[in-house]
């Protein structure tokens, strides 16, 4: 697994360890946040109260859609390594320099996310630029997925 014998980890035993309770926090936020909106669905779909559907449905997607990219994230963090990259943050979307093969990988962070990286700065990464992967600053603590941005846009 990537996230024990990585030598380029955020930090070698309490880093791992952090970033493994983050993707299960994560996770559990998600479906927790599923099962709020389900309760709040079920019932208006089951009455004649459509109103009691309109929170619910945002609060369901929402938690699955979080539910769905910590699972990624797990998949991300136990295929790749994590490394060191320099980035440049403009909204949504992160460019970073990868180290291995010094091209800019052009990435955007998921709707669905607690934290986004802020500021221009070296991040931890994980993943490909073909598939995503998950950034997270120096601590570790504060994970995000992010996706390949579409770039045929003028």
């Amino acid at each position: 697994m990537a996230w024990e014998k990585s030598p380029e980890s955020p930090a070698a035993g309490r880093g791992v360890e952090r970033a493994r309770r983050a993707v299960s926090a994560y996770r559990w936020r998600g479906i927790a946040s599923a099962v709020g909106g389900l309760m709040f669905v079920a019932p208006g779909c089951a009455s004649a109260y459509p109103p009691m559907i309109t929170p619910g449905v945002p609060l369901l997607v929402g938690g699955l859609l979080a539910a769905r990219n910590a699972r990624r994230m797990h998949r991300a963090l136990h295929a790749h390594p994590w490394v060191r990259c320099l980035t440049e943050v403009h909204g949504r979307e992160v460019t970073l320099r990868d180290p291995t093969t010094d091209a800019l990988v052009h990435l955007k962070c998921a709707l669905v996310n607690p934290v986004r990286p802020k500021r221009n700065g070296p991040l931890w990464w994980s993943g490909t630029a073909e598939h995503g992967g998950v950034l997270c600053s120096m601590g570790g603590a504060d994970l995000t997925w992010v996706t390949p941005a579409r770039r045929d846009r003028a």
